[in-house]
């Protein structure tokens, strides 16, 4: 499989019949996708947050600098700076004006519409993600898995993985598998694992590890070598099916990877009106276990 079968620039969109590949392969990636205003609107408003938690904690940063890699280092390695601190520009990005003009942005909307085939779109707000995945760290990575189970929209949702900085080879690009979203997910086992304490940023980055593909050691290997990953530009968007199988990619470069990803699905979807909508807010087994409980397997051990 070439890159060409499902990357496309965004002029070209209205030539080509983006939903046929996408239900073929479960994927697309649209080159700028998203406008040049939203992605200086990021930089611009994330090194000002930064530049304030810094001189918050008496750090004097020159008013040029403007490097969110620098300046967030600059956080991560000022002693006495606290998780709380590491995690906020996060959660602000999520809470901020930001997210909202990625989600609504006009190019996604257009596409996603496409592929959904109207604009009835549900959002689960609390599964649209602003990833920073610092270098050599690990313990936010996901593993081999399909956003399904972890978002529970319609089963026909899609994710769009957005990149708001240039993702090369070495920061680790998302890592998927082409057309492996015709079937249904795969059987996930919930682990009752014991968060410890919440309000740490490794705990934070890492709740999501409470649910794992039970057959997740044996499929490894099969899902390593049909798996394709591809560099991307800021402003880059990779649409892709709530089944398609995909992991994160390993960071081993000496610079963040900074994105977001945005939920869209299908509100008149017949299943999801029949159980009023409800989808998953945070960890929720017990909706998961419900809908599908011959797919699911809850185990009490402890990892």
């Amino acid at each position: 499989m070439t890159e060409s079968e499902y990357t496309f620039n965004l002029t070209d969109v209205d030539h080509i019949e983006v939903k046929s590949v996408f239900n073929r392969l479960g994927i697309l990636h649209i080159r700028s996708a998203i406008s040049e205003d939203i992605i200086e609107y990021f930089n611009r408003t994330t090194s000002e947050a930064l530049k304030s938690v810094l001189k918050l904690h008496g750090i004097a940063v020159p008013s040029a600098e403007n490097d969110i890699d620098k300046l967030y280092n600059r956080l991560f390695h000022t002693p006495g700076i606290t998780d709380f601190w590491k995690f906020i520009i996060k959660t602000l990005a999520k809470n901020g004006l930001l997210s909202h003009r990625l989600i609504c942005e006009p190019s996604i909307i257009k596409i996603v519409q496409e592929l959904i085939g109207h604009d009835h779109f549900q959002l689960n707000w609390d599964q649209n993600i602003f990833r920073v995945d610092r270098p050599n760290e690990d313990f936010a990575a996901f593993e081999w898995h399909q956003d399904h189970p972890y978002i529970l929209l319609s089963e026909s949702a899609i994710s769009v993985w957005i990149t708001l900085t240039d993702v090369t080879p070495e920061m680790g690009p998302l890592k998927f598998v082409p057309m492996s979203h015709q079937e249904q997910f795969h059987p996930v086992v919930i682990r009752n694992k014991s968060m410890g304490n919440c309000d740490s940023y490794r705990n934070k980055s890492s709740k999501h590890r409470y649910i794992e593909l039970k057959e997740g050691n044996d499929l490894d290997h099969v899902f390593e070598q049909k798996a394709v990953q591809l560099p991307m530009k800021a402003g880059d968007a990779l649409f892709f099916h709530s089944h398609l199988v995909h992991r994160s990619g390993a960071n081993v470069s000496d610079r963040s990877r900074w994105v977001f990803v945005a939920r869209y699905g299908d509100m008149l979807d017949q299943e999801m009106v029949a159980r009023g909508w409800t989808t998953t807010q945070g960890a929720s087994p017990e909706l998961l276990k419900n809908l599908y409980p011959h797919r699911v397997i809850v185990s009490k051990e402890q990892k």
